[in-house]
């Protein structure tokens, strides 16, 4: 196995709720460090283009994809792609709120947030300090940039 890897760990998902993670760095075997960076993606819906989360492993389990560093034709600049995701294309890292089923800042990608909350009173779980958590999330990816990094998904059992 080739290190490091970024990890994201979800949470056990809700059905029809956003699926919340958090951002860790693994830096050799069974070497974790916590990024303090949590994630906010749309809810599970079979991997639908536009409506669900990535896949994910089965419980417990690893799905395992690349982290890319390359220029967005929609957001005018570079970012994070998560690339290698079945039957899906321009999944994205990037600044956002909501992720539930009627209000949502993604179609598909990841969203970090420093806090999960309830922001717009909605019964939705929404993420809070975004731009703040896309700053800590990019300067620890940042060694990176020039050949990618491996990109862990693993559910909670």
């Amino acid at each position: 196995m080739k290190y490091p890897r970024v990890h994201l760990w979800r949470r056990p998902m809700v059905a029809g709720q956003p699926t919340q993670g958090s951002f860790m760095l693994e830096s050799g075997p069974n070497v974790f460090r916590h990024l303090f960076v949590k994630c906010l993606e749309l809810p599970w819906f079979d991997n639908d283009k536009g409506r669900s989360c990535i896949p994910p492993g089965g419980p417990g389990e690893e799905a395992t994809y690349k982290l890319l560093y390359t220029f967005s034709p929609k957001y005018g600049r570079k970012m994070w792609l998560v690339d290698g995701v079945p039957s899906r294309a321009g999944i994205r890292i990037h600044t956002g709120n909501y992720a539930g089923q009627d209000e949502a800042d993604s179609e598909g990608c990841l969203l970090p947030c420093l806090d999960w909350a309830d922001l717009d009173k909605d019964g939705d779980i929404d993420g809070a300090r975004s731009r703040e958590a896309v700053q800590r999330l990019e300067s620890e990816l940042r060694q990176f940039e020039a050949k990618g990094v491996e990109f862990v998904v693993r559910n909670a059992k």
